[in-house]
């Protein structure tokens, strides 16, 4: 696996994010949309992308910001294509960052966190009532430009 750290220089500290190409055989109850994998030897790989492992934000749309930029980053590598993936785990054990990516675009593979998520911001969910779901997700296509625009 080759993984290029990203420079985090405006939030130092607060994030960590990577470039991802290698050929991980994805599990076959994995649903990552089809532009996220190709078929070799009868298999599923994941194709090169952007991995956001690690984010921490202070307010003042430090998250947003950094998001936005592993997007825009992605998009201008020909090798990503826009390709973004994210562990969506609480950091503080508190709340849980779910809804956070999610109204930035990012959906769960798991197809149920993404109604109960929609709901939720439906309901005008606040950080606060965000429902506590981890899991990975990815950026469609379809939200690329929502995420960057908001």
């Amino acid at each position: 696996m080759n993984i290029q750290a990203i420079n985090c220089t405006p939030f130092q500290g607060k994030c960590t994010s990577a470039f991802v190409n290698s050929f991980v055989e994805l599990k076959k109850d994995t649903e990552f949309p089809r532009d996220y994998f190709v078929k070799s030897d009868g298999k599923n790989i994941l194709k090169p992308h952007y991995f956001i492992k690690f984010l921490w934000g202070d307010g003042n749309r430090e998250g947003t910001n950094f998001v936005q930029d592993v997007v825009i980053k992605s998009l201008n590598d020909k090798r990503s294509n826009g390709r973004v993936i994210l562990e969506a785990k609480k950091i503080d054990a508190r709340t849980s960052p779910a809804g956070f990516y999610y109204r930035l675009g990012f959906r769960f593979l798991n197809e149920k966190f993404n109604k109960i998520l929609q709901q939720w911001k439906l309901a005008g969910g606040t950080k606060f009532d965000a429902p506590d779901l981890e899991g990975k997700m990815y950026l469609p296509k379809e939200n690329i430009e929502d995420c960057i625009m908001y």
